[in-house]
């Protein structure tokens, strides 16, 4: 008999290592159900390895998944694939939603931050959807509904949740996830968790001094909220902002003032500069330059452009010029094809059309009168014909210039914030923004079919509420496994084969998925149960297949909740045959 391992024992060694399993009995009071069957622990770390293996079968497919697994040690003593029925795992869920999700997931955060040893002094705010291709459903004492908005999934036409995600700024990892209903904008959420849940964060990471996030952060309510934590903002400005246009035309005058940033290979071409003073504000001496204000409350602005981006967004607006170039095309069709009743309407509707030009310019050609008389039939011989309606010829042509103009402009943007006490050095300002796409990797890997199920079937959206719980946790488990590798196994990495099984070797910097790679698709490690003839009587085998020295190195490297899912006289003592 053959025993899948692979690189769940990774995760089972995190699970061990960061005590989930025991916080989450602790929190849920022990055994399920008529106190039978396995703990509470022990089913929602079922669910976690399930969901973050490779393949991942799903929630409808956990018991499966353990008959060809070493279960005894992965989930601990007395547990068999039969426990990890779908009854079992719905009473978990549901009593992950009757403790609180968002409780209970900054709950083991602080517990895995502490372990780690890692001061939190930004986090970083970002949402998605998830699209849900069930019935609509309300459930008494849930507030989270499937509702239409707007899909980040490409699925406008599916209901969804969204969900919101705040991860420390340095390696990553979540702090806070929050699941809402889909049709609830950014503007709201991000406001709910600056008025709300920031607080609690505060209390739990007292050194927390910035909330990061993109535009949708760029709000008077949010600037208010986090002000009143003692929490400082740094977020993008929106760009259709008048005090964002002022920046640019600042910018524009003043091109000599951009200074290159300090900069690594995936950066190079950034420069920045200051916005010295809001233009509308006087200072007291006329000698001093005073901070800008947004929303009533002082910022300082950094106006960065990014030369590196140019290729994409030259790509970016000429698509978008194609686009208004086919709309307005449209538009003059139907200027010929229904004609106006005088000259003054064809004028009206023409300008009408001019007035939508951005990135186009409409050439006029000609007007055409359309004659007639006021009786159908065969006119008289005395009749004189009357103009009866004017068509309009024109044509549409790309304006360069505008799509060159555009292309400028989409390269800078504006990064703001509410320290205005802090000696800001630009380079420190842009890096603090900039670590925002830390959220949108854990995104990636969230969406990704190979880690989580495409679309969402659980009927209650309280279970989906926490489904989305556990793929959080996923997250956050990968991403401490990925620190502790880089911390510990940073001599054994460049040891490891690269991904794709060429004679290179891998830097010292090392991602949870290759790791995973080398444990699974490279080796598939696994453990061989068999009967061995001795002397006439048969005895029980159980060895590890397909372990190289490597292996061993990383996982003791790891530490000691890893080495023993992968220490053969272990095994030997959790598998009976």
């Amino acid at each position: 008999m053959f025993l899948s391992l692979g690189a769940t024992g990774l995760m089972a060694g995190s699970i061990k290592h960061f005590h989930v399993a025991e916080m989450l009995t602790d929190a849920f009071g022990g055994k399920t159900a008529h106190n039978h069957g396995p703990e509470y622990g022990t089913l929602a770390s079922a669910m976690l390895l399930t969901l973050t293996d490779l393949p991942s079968p799903g929630l409808w497919g956990v018991s499966e998944y353990f008959v060809r697994r070493p279960i005894n040690l992965l989930l601990g003593d007395g547990v068999s694939a039969d426990d990890l029925n779908r009854y079992a795992l719905a009473r978990c869920l549901d009593k992950i939603h009757e403790y609180g999700p968002v409780r209970l997931f900054m709950l083991l955060s602080y517990h895995v931050m502490t372990v780690l040893g890692i001061d939190v002094t930004e986090v970083h705010l970002d949402s998605t959807s998830f699209h849900y291709d069930g019935h609509t459903r309300n459930e008494v004492g849930c507030l989270v509904q499937a509702k239409r908005g707007y899909s980040r999934d490409h699925r406008a036409d599916l209901n969804q949740f969204n969900q919101l995600l705040c991860t420390e700024g340095v390696y990553g990892l979540p702090l806070l996830a929050k699941t809402i209903s889909g049709n609830i904008n950014d503007n709201s959420s991000f406001a709910d968790v600056a008025t709300g849940e920031l607080k609690a964060l505060k209390r739990l990471f007292q050194d927390l001094t910035y909330l990061v996030g993109d535009s949708a952060l760029c709000t008077a309510k949010i600037f208010q909220g986090a002000m009143s934590h003692e929490v400082h903002v740094v977020t993008r400005q929106p760009d259709g902002m008048t005090l964002t246009k002022k920046c640019f035309e600042y910018a524009d005058k003043h091109p000599e003032e951009f200074v290159s940033l300090p900069h690594n290979h995936r950066e190079d071409g950034y420069s920045a500069m200051w916005y010295p003073y809001n233009l509308d504000l006087k200072a007291n001496d006329d000698s001093e330059l005073v901070n800008s204000v947004l929303f009533g409350v002082p910022v300082k602005l950094l106006i960065v452009r990014n030369e590196t981006a140019l290729e994409s967004k030259t790509e970016t607006v000429n698509k978008a010029a194609q686009k208004e170039r086919e709309r307005i095309e449209r538009r003059l069709t139907k200027l010929r094809t229904n004609p106006a009743a005088c000259k003054a309407d064809a004028d009206k509707n023409l300008a009408e059309v001019k007035a939508t030009c951005k990135l186009t310019t409409v050439i006029f050609e000609r007007y055409e009168t359309v004659k007639g008389y006021d009786k159908r039939g065969r006119p008289a011989r005395d009749a004189t014909p009357k103009d009866k309606a004017v068509i309009v010829h024109a044509h549409v042509v790309l304006n360069q210039q505008a799509i060159n103009d555009k292309v400028q402009e989409e390269l800078k943007f504006v990064i703001a914030t509410t320290d205005v006490d802090r000696d800001w050095d630009m380079t420190e300002l842009k890096a603090i923004y900039s670590r925002q796409s830390r959220v949108e990797r854990d995104w990636r890997v969230s969406k990704d079919p190979r880690f989580f199920i495409d679309a969402i079937y659980l009927q209650r959206p309280s279970r989906i509420t926490a489904l989305l719980w556990l793929v959080s946790v996923g997250l956050l488990l990968l991403a401490a496994t990925e620190v502790v590798i880089n911390r510990d196994c940073q001599q054994v990495a460049a040891a490891l084969p690269a991904p794709d099984s060429s004679n290179r070797k891998l830097g010292t910097k090392l991602t949870y998925a290759r790791v995973r790679n080398f444990f699974f698709f490279h080796y598939q490690i696994g453990i061989n149960c068999c009967m061995e003839e001795r002397n006439g009587e048969r005895h029980p085998v159980v060895f590890l297949d397909n372990m190289t020295q490597a292996h061993y190195d990383l996982v003791r490297a790891m530490g000691q909740e890893w080495q023993m899912m992968y220490d053969e006289d272990y095994i030997r003592s959790k598998i009976k045959l």
